[in-house]
This record gives C-alpha cells, structure tokens and sequence, in this order.
C-alpha cells in the first residue's frame, strides 16, 4: 500500500460489533476491469463478518469519502440508471409501497436529482424530499419543479416548516452510503405517521451475480473482489447481505413487513459512458442470465416501527 495514503484500521462490523471477520479479496483504483491508470494505487481488503455476514472494508481508505462526495454531487455525470425510460429504476419499490390501498404523504430521504419524487407524484403521492447535496437540489428544481430540502435528517426535523407525518419513507441506495445506518433508521422513526411505512432498497453483496464475479476473478489469477467499490463508482465502503440488513432493521426499533431480492438490470451503473455498447450489452446479457437463479442483485424491505 502507498504510504502518502492514510489508512484506519476497521476491525469491528458495523452492524453487529463482532471482530470476527474473513477476507473476500482486494479491492481498490486499479482492481477492476478496464481500471484507468493512476498515479496514486487506493487499495483495501474487502471483509465479511463471520456472525451476521455484513460485508466491509478492512482497513478504510481515508480518501474514499471525498471521492464519493465529489461523485455524488454532479448532475451532469451521475444518472440513477442507463435507461431512457423514467421512473424505471423505482419500479420495485413503487410497487411494494403501492400494495397499500393509500396513496399518502411521501417522504424521499437521499432523493438524488428528484427521479423518484417526480415519478411518485405522477402515481398520486403527495411528495417530500431530504437531499444533501446542494447541485442535485437545484436540478430537481429546475427540471421538475421539485423543491427538496438540502440537508440531513436532523436539519430537516429542526425546521418546523416541514411536516413530520409521512405514511411512507423511502431509502434508495442510501444505507450503504452512510457511516451509522443505526443512528438514521431510529431518527426517522419520529417522521411516520401512526400507521406508516418504510422502503428500503440496498444492492446485495452477496448476490450470485457478485459471487459469480469473484469466481471468474480467481479463474485469472487475480485476488479480487467485486463485492465493494470504494474508490471507484458507485463508491460503497459497505455492503448488505440479506441477513445483515435484517439484522440492522430489527435492532433499529422495526419489524419487517417483507424482505426479498430482485434484478439490478433497471439501475444501470450510475455513471453515464463507462462502458462502450459491446461491453454493456454483454453486462447486460450476463445479468439477465444469472437474474433467474435466486439471490438476485438488488435487496428490497417493506418495514414499520415497532410501536406504530
């Protein structure tokens, strides 16, 4: 490892505290196929806890956060899927939400450039969104007329202007962005109404489409693994099995309605241009391919707090 980057020892899994760990592989800026090359080598272990299964890297890049800042704050670059269709990436999630007859008020906690939010609307939900970054607020704005809180949970619940009262709560590709999951599942526990549900969306790092991938790795002589991308987009430090998500949600004050996997092909891979059309289209292929065995790419959770 390159001594001008600093590096934290990261010994405990976060959801469960256990030190009992076993080593994936590697990961980092040049441990990936069609790497770019870089003056400065970022690399990690990725690790899986023996007691829950919550995947982590060991030890963390101290660099990674501002690099997924950096990432997570352009509109040109960052797009939610590779498909021109709108509203397509939040299909399971409309879905499983619109299985309860009402259609009430809706909260969006990380509502990116305001995708979902405007798509929500269109199938009759009264929307509201939490969003800290300033450029994704502005574009809501300006695209779709969305206005979008720029801030965190904790601001948003200090400005008495807002309401706190939402029949649903949704969480697209949030929990394996933050640094204590915890600490936001038990803060928005105070935004639902009596009877109010939670979505919960999360890539699943442990899907047959991933362990597929560190297979073939191992067939090319290379200790990698693509279970994380800490460095590179779309820059997860952390990532959930089904059982360690489970795990989060019941230790976070929520019984769980449903929790299932389903196929990651309507996200895309987040950054526009980054593979040719060949290459995407065998990506696309391989997933289609793999999406009819079980354990599938995405994991999606329908929950409630336990005292509504």
């Amino acid at each position: 490892m390159n001594d001008s980057i600093i590096y934290l020892p990261n010994d405990s899994c976060l959801i469960c505290e256990s030190r009992n760990q076993k080593i994936l592989g590697s990961r980092g800026n040049q441990e990936y196929l069609n790497a770019p090359k870089s003056e400065l080598h970022y690399r990690t272990n990725v690790v899986q806890c023996k007691k829950c299964s919550f995947i982590y890297c060991n030890p963390t890049i101290l660099a990674a956060e501002e690099l997924e800042k950096l990432h997570y704050s352009n509109s040109k670059s960052y797009i939610d899927s590779e498909s021109n269709t709108p509203g397509k990436p939040y299909i399971e999630g409309l879905k499983a939400i619109s299985k309860f007859v009402m259609k009430g008020r809706l909260l969006d906690i990380g509502a990116g450039k305001g995708e979902f939010l405007q798509h929500a609307k269109k199938n009759g939900f009264a929307i509201s969104g939490i969003e800290p970054s300033s450029e994704f607020c502005n574009y809501a704005l300006e695209k779709f007329g969305i206005p979008i809180f720029c801030g965190d949970v904790i601001d948003y619940k200090k400005d008495s202007t807002f309401s706190q009262n939402y029949d649903y709560i949704t969480l697209f590709h949030v929990l394996e962005h933050v640094k204590n999951p915890k600490e936001l599942l038990i803060e928005i526990i105070s935004l639902f109404s009596k009877s109010g549900i939670c979505y919960i969306e999360v890539p699943n790092a442990d899907s047959t489409l991933l362990k597929f991938a560190d297979f073939i790795f191992r067939l090319m002589g290379r200790n990698w693994s693509a279970r994380l991308s800490p460095v590179h987009p779309p820059f997860h430090s952390i990532g959930y099995t089904r059982k360690s998500l489970e795990r989060l949600i019941e230790n976070s004050g929520y019984e769980i309605i449903d929790v299932w996997t389903f196929t990651g092909k309507n996200r895309g891979h987040q950054i526009r241009n980054r593979f040719g059309s060949i290459k995407r289209l065998t990506r696309n292929v391989v997933v289609k391919t793999i999406g009819i065995f079980p354990n599938r790419e995405l994991i999606g959770a329908l929950i409630r707090p336990k005292n509504c």
